[in-house]
């Protein structure tokens, strides 16, 4: 199993708080889980046996997991510091999606920064 599915797998079953059975039947069955997980579709005959699950997602625990979710922030910071930097100067509007599909707007616009809830 690649490191890739075995990320996302794990990921799935920590987020889900589910068990491998329905982790198994998210993997064979689910069209976006399979898209995430690098098969294209109908025609990708990829099926992920239980055990080989059990073994290979088992090894990523949910401390190494919150380990590279914090290295992936911070890059993501990093990105984001850079990427404002650059609207700034434009004075351009961004539109952000939230954890939880929460959209703000945030205008850029001489000078000043104001954020605004669109619920």
């Amino acid at each position: 199993m690649e490191l890739w599915t075995i990320f996302v797998l794990a990921t799935l079953k920590l987020g889900l708080n589910c068990d491998f059975d329905r982790l198994q039947e998210l993997a064979n069955q689910h069209k976006t889980v399979r898209q995430m997980l690098g098969h294209s579709g109908w025609e990708d005959i990829t099926h992920y046996k239980l055990q080989t699950i059990i073994d290979n997602v088992s090894k990523l625990k949910p401390a190494m997991l919150a380990d590279i979710n914090q290295v992936i922030v911070e890059a993501g910071h990093e990105v984001e510091k850079k990427s404002l930097a650059t609207y700034y100067k434009r004075g351009v509007i961004l539109l952000l999606l939230k954890p939880m599909s929460i959209i703000q707007r945030i205008s850029i616009y001489s000078g000043t920064l104001c954020v605004k809830s669109l619920n």
